[in-house]
């Protein structure tokens, strides 16, 4: 009875996907993060795992190259993650890229480069437009408790604290980077407590977090998995208390092939993702609505 309820509550939440188009442009063949512009509507910002250079895709919302940004100065070592959310400058968005893959452990220290997303004009003067990120901030950190590896990276849109989820865990890792976040020196990120994915089930590989979101109004939070969307409410008021212990409950996401990146649309209806390309079958562009 319990299982009947859950997939009626989520078939109220959100109605099927929505293919939005084939993502158009050749060099984004393994998206691993997302991102929904509210500054730019008509844009869907991703970039690609690890082997890129620092760039960042706009991307239509029929799939379409609208153009890119290029990082100054920094390398994509393991980009895993990206998102929107307050920084520095009260009332600014900023784009937040995690560097905070690490499959084997191997890496202490990790990076996250932040930046005000630019206001982009795409007319025929302009298109593909490609513009260089000059002014950034690199926030460097290692764990209280060894290497990890991450894949999903989040911001409070309260607080400004910076939330990562680690992914080989059966028990998954929740830290916090409190803001003020320091760009000078190395920060050792706050383990503030451990959770399962789908625990009343036996863990499974595909468990695995590969991706998060927050909605803007800090209410809801959106986590990937391999196989599933988990949507957990933030029942308590309190984003890390809610993320730990409120209620899971799965959406009814359509399973895809390497499937990594998730985002909140900017407008709080519904949700995109963007799965890697898989061997001749390219990558499309997916919505879908909120309902409730």
């Amino acid at each position: 009875m319990i299982n009947i309820f859950i997939l009626f509550i989520t078939s109220i939440l959100f109605s099927n996907s929505h293919d939005l188009g084939v993502v158009q442009y050749d060099k984004i063949d393994e998206a691993s993060g997302i991102a929904s512009s509210k500054n730019n509507p008509h844009i869907v910002w991703t970039h690609n795992d690890s082997g890129d250079l620092p760039k960042i895709y706009g991307v239509g919302l029929d799939g379409g190259h609208l153009g890119m940004l290029r990082l100054s100065g920094v390398l994509a070592r393991d980009w895993e993650d990206m998102c929107l959310g307050p920084g520095p400058e009260d009332s600014v968005d900023y784009i937040y890229i995690g560097d905070i893959g690490d499959n084997f452990s191997m890496f202490k220290k990790k990076r996250i480069h932040r930046f005000k997303e630019p206001i982009i004009s795409v007319d025929d003067n302009n298109s593909p437009f490609d513009v260089k990120i000059k002014e950034l901030d690199t926030i460097v950190f290692k764990y209280p408790d060894g290497n990890r590896d991450a894949e999903a990276l989040m911001v409070d849109p309260l607080t400004k604290d910076i939330l990562i989820l680690s992914k080989r865990e059966s028990a998954v890792s929740l830290y916090r980077l409190a803001y003020p976040q320091s760009t000078s020196s190395v920060i050792t990120a706050e383990k503030v407590g451990s959770f399962r994915i789908s625990p009343e089930l036996p863990y499974r590989k595909s468990d695995q977090i590969t991706s998060a979101d927050i909605s803007r109004d800090g209410e809801r939070i959106l986590i990937k998995t391999y196989y599933d969307v988990v949507l957990i409410n933030n029942t308590q008021n309190d984003l890390i208390s809610s993320i730990l212990s409120s209620e899971q409950i799965k959406l009814d996401y359509v399973r895809r092939s390497g499937g990594e990146a998730i985002c909140w649309r900017w407008d709080q209806l519904g949700y995109y993702t963007i799965p890697e390309e898989s061997g001749d079958i390219p990558a499309h562009l997916y919505f879908y609505p909120f309902t409730n």
